[in-house]
């Protein structure tokens, strides 16, 4: 993993740590009037709103990898001479094993 992969990896879970409270001052249904509060043993905080909301944005972000080209010109440019390279190579070892 690289420095920067790193980094971006701990920053998304520090952001999930953060927001947890958040999360999970609100009742686990949206819309219903109760009487329990955070403090209640019996509260159940709104624990799967991370999921989704996180899971939403990972989903609108990985949208744009698909407009990416199966290969860039300039790579298949630069696989072709490697594989014209290493004809050349295999065609000279060949002509060395035969003296």
């Amino acid at each position: 993993m690289t420095n920067r992969s790193a980094k971006l990896f701990f920053s998304g879970a520090a952001a999930g740590f953060v927001l947890s409270p958040v999360f999970l001052s609100k009742f686990v249904e949206f819309g219903v009037q109760t009487s329990l509060t955070p403090d209640d043993t019996r509260w159940v905080g709104n624990w799967w709103l991370g999921f989704a909301i996180f899971g939403g944005l990972s989903a609108l972000w990985s949208l744009w990898l698909f407009a990416f080209p199966k290969e860039f010109p300039m790579t298949k440019k630069q696989r072709e001479e490697e594989e014209e390279e290493a004809k050349r190579n295999e065609s000279t070892s060949e002509d060395v094993s035969e003296l």
